[in-house]
């Protein structure tokens, strides 16, 4: 692939942690949930996330601190 300089619009530092064996790992966006259900992990505070599972089941989870995170629905 060949482009110009100028098409370059942003450079973003990446840390050495995210390559394995030469390969880029893109971080995990689901790292507290598995299929359908939530892991031990907490989120981060402010994060948060809703899901609907059969439109019958929604559920709503928020990071209050980085150590306690809330959720709750219809499961």
């Amino acid at each position: 692939m060949t482009f110009s300089v100028f098409e370059i619009t942003e450079v973003k530092l990446v840390s050495e942690d995210r390559f394995k064996e030469g390969k880029y790992w893109f971080p995990n966006p689901n790292a507290t949930r598995l299929f359908f259900a939530p892991t031990a992990r907490m989120l981060k505070k402010g994060e948060g996330y809703f899901a609907d599972y059969f439109i019958f089941f929604p559920t709503f989870t928020f990071g209050v601190t980085n150590n306690f995170t809330l959720g709750g629905g219809s499961l």
